[in-house]
């Protein structure tokens, strides 16, 4: 039932997160069952303004967005990592949990929300959506868990 619940949130808030930003390409969203302040993070990337915007939710449950200038090069990276990916073979949220994270990577065409992408992430087709959630938590000034390193 838990798990439910916070699928259903979780859609909920990527549903209204995707709508804030019109012009994002690629919308990345990190969401964590079990920690209460900055349980869920959405990074709008658009390649035309070499810009990444992080939306990161408090304690209070107030968003708290800030803009990430990003070079040339980070773009390309980015673009270059999501084409690289064969998201016909990525296993969406095959494996249910508990407690734990989910990354959902969203553009135009491409809806994908997994589960602990860490978990048997060869066996999922998940080796190069690790990569690519890896850089742009990277490029937006997060940690591996989402969390800030400022």
């Amino acid at each position: 039932m838990k798990y439910l619940i916070t699928a259903i949130l979780l859609v909920v808030f990527i549903g209204t997160s995707y709508a804030a930003d019109d012009d994002a390409e690629i919308v990345f969203s990190y969401s964590y069952s079990m920690r209460i302040a900055n349980n869920q993070v959405v990074i709008y990337f658009n390649p035309d303004k070499n810009l990444l915007r992080v939306v990161e939710k408090t304690l209070e449950a107030k968003d708290v967005a800030r803009n990430v200038s990003v070079t040339e090069q980070q773009v390309n990276r980015v673009i270059h990592l999501f084409s690289a990916i064969a998201w016909d073979k990525v296993d969406p949220d095959s494996i249910p949990g508990l407690d734990g994270y989910t990354y959902a990577v969203h553009s135009k065409n491409i809806k994908k929300s997994v589960w602990v992408p860490e978990y048997k992430s060869t066996e999922r087709g998940l080796d190069d959506f690790r990569k690519l959630c890896s850089y742009v938590l990277e490029v937006s000034g997060l940690d591996e868990n989402a969390l800030s390193v400022e």
